[in-house]
């Protein structure tokens, strides 16, 4: 019911865009942002930087290969601050 709705609102959209079109570009979208999410996901700790630099340099496919690849690297695993500091 509720995808006949959005078929039939698609059709008298002043708007229309075919379907295929949208999965097109969700798909586009979906993988531009590929690299920060694998960082995101993976708790990278340069995870900010990927993001950064997937936005801004991503279009380059250049800058989108390296997102991924830094996105892919070893995580380094930050230990946790103590709650008391080890003075005597």
């Amino acid at each position: 019911m509720v995808q006949a709705l959005i078929v039939v609102f698609l059709i008298v959209s002043p708007f229309f865009v075919p379907a295929g079109v949208l999965v097109i570009a969700f798909l586009a979208v979906s993988v531009y942002f590929l690299p920060g999410a694998i960082a995101k996901n993976r708790h990278h700790h340069n995870a900010g930087a990927i993001w950064a630099l997937n936005i801004l340099l991503g279009w380059t496919m250049l800058g989108w290969i390296g997102a991924l690849v830094w996105a892919l690297t070893a995580v380094k695993v930050l230990p946790e601050p103590s709650a008391s500091p080890d003075l005597p």
